[in-house]
């Protein structure tokens, strides 16, 4: 999915590992095998919970919410 973004637009794409700070004019890419969330203006990954689909938007709207 990152290559694809990346010949589709002029922002930059990032797949994320760990912990990242959000820069602006940046597209991430959450792998399909985990969660994100944000705190305190960081992005986040997450280990997968077995009750919920992966990545889960639900899991990241709510924690940017809080922000």
């Amino acid at each position: 999915l990152d290559t694809i973004l990346q010949r589709r637009t002029p922002l930059s794409v990032e797949v994320i590992h760990s912990r990242s700070n959000l820069q602006p004019g940046t597209i991430y890419v959450v792998p399909s095998n985990r969660h994100v969330s944000i705190v305190d203006g960081h992005v986040e990954v997450q280990s997968t919970h077995p009750k919920r689909p992966t990545p889960s938007v639900d899991l990241l709207l709510s924690s940017a919410a809080e922000v």
